[in-house]
């Protein structure tokens, strides 16, 4: 197996999990080294299982690779787009500040509205957490984008969400 396939989704074409925590890592010692900034964004297709159970695996199969292929054209060629598992996609987005991936992710949901994937219209639940705002280690900053994404959920879905560490309730609605 070549190194280029052990580190790609069958079904997307992204980088896998496995990618992601080989470079999440390097990239986040990069930042710190330059003092830069770097953001995390997970994303999170709303109300998947129906998706598969209402029009089939194969249906969903499609959801997941269009959807891969919109992330891909939507953020900068730098970032890293990785299809984490199931549903759930991680965007690394390095010398990107939290305003700055917020404005990304808004984009993400905003554009996303305007297409279908797999014939079907989907929504989004989106976390972010920057480095070194919300951590300086990969596994404090993906939980705490996690903590967000969630928080979108718990509030009615299709948002970014901002969990209470950092302002309690605070939810940013996307535009209709």
């Amino acid at each position: 197996m070549s190194d280029e396939l052990e580190f790609r989704d069958d079904l997307s074409g992204l980088y896998n999990r496995r990618y992601f925590g080989q470079t999440l890592p390097r990239l986040l010692k990069e930042a710190q080294t330059a003092r830069r900034p770097l953001s995390l964004v997970v994303i999170d297709i709303d109300f998947f299982k129906t998706i598969n159970d209402t029009y089939g695996h194969a249906c969903g199969d499609r959801v997941i690779r269009e959807f891969g292929e919109f992330l891909l054209r939507t953020v900068k060629k730098s970032d890293i787009v990785c299809r984490y598992g199931g549903d759930e996609f991680v965007c690394i987005l390095p010398r990107t500040d939290y305003g700055q991936s917020l404005r990304v992710s808004q984009r993400i949901i905003e554009e996303s509205h305007q297409r279908e994937f797999g014939r079907l219209k989907i929504t989004l639940s989106i976390g972010i957490a920057t480095y070194p705002d919300h951590g300086d280690d990969g596994l404090t900053l993906f939980e705490s984008a996690d903590q967000d994404l969630y928080s979108a959920k718990r509030h009615g879905r299709d948002q970014v969400g901002l969990h209470s560490e950092r302002e309690p309730g605070l939810l940013i609605p996307t535009p209709e």
